[in-house]
């Protein structure tokens, strides 16, 4: 090997998955393990290390699982592309003399869904978050298509139906138990057009405090549900 050639002497990866009670820099902890057996070497024999994550602030904390031994640890973040930033500052710091042998590191830890921050924060426009993972359905009465517009707006929501019941559209949630919970009551019909969605029992969705009790928008006559 020439002087500027840097080899990658062992991989560790931890498992995908949902590992409940286990934390990123947990998992992290065992993908160096894996990563050092893998080479044939101890943690003493690594000399620094370069590690990111979009969701651990500090992932230089993890030395202290993996051990206390006073190396430098760099930390990086470049969005999607956090790892290939670290193996190329570790193998960059590797080639230019002034370590032998050096550790890359990534770790994050994500709830279940698509993607759920905020956009902005990493410089992308408003529609890449538009991923279809949250579904409103809202009953609301006495209000202009312009204010229901603005309502839809505050919660980010892109795309809308309206179901116009004229005065009897009804909005009932399974309570569990083989029957129905009527989050409001109107004058029922005989015969009527019915819209029903199944899905597995989660969290609502915080809705903002628009006009709770007042306004428009007034949630403690208008039914309001919101879904996972």
């Amino acid at each position: 090997m020439s002087r500027n050639d840097v080899a990658i002497i062992g991989v560790g990866l931890h498992p995908f998955g949902r590992f409940e009670g286990k934390s990123a820099m947990q998992m992290a902890g065992d993908a160096i393990q894996l990563a050092l057996s893998d080479a044939g070497i101890g943690w003493k024999d690594v000399q620094f290390a370069v590690g990111g994550s979009w969701t651990v602030a500090n992932p230089d904390a993890l030395v202290g699982m993996v051990g206390l031994t006073g190396i430098p640890f760099t930390d990086v973040f470049n969005a999607c592309a956090t790892a290939a930033s670290a193996t190329k500052l570790c193998a960059d710091s590797i080639r230019l003399g002034d370590y032998d042998i050096g550790i890359a590191v990534g770790m994050d830890k994500h709830p279940r869904g698509a993607f759920t921050e905020d956009p902005a924060l990493v410089g992308m426009p408003s529609w890449y978050a538009q991923n279809g993972q949250y579904l409103y359905l809202m009953d609301v009465s006495s209000v202009t298509l312009g204010e229901e517009s603005d309502l839809f707006n505050s919660i980010g929501a892109w795309n809308a139906i309206n179901l116009n019941g004229g005065g009897s559209a009804m909005l009932d949630v399974s309570n569990g138990n083989g029957g129905v919970t009527e989050l409001n009551h109107t004058t029922e019909k005989y015969v009527g057009p019915n819209l029903g969605i199944y899905a597995a029992p989660l969290q609502p969705v915080p809705l903002p405090p628009f006009g709770v009790g007042t306004g428009p928008y007034d949630t403690t006559k208008d039914g309001i549900a919101s879904g996972l």
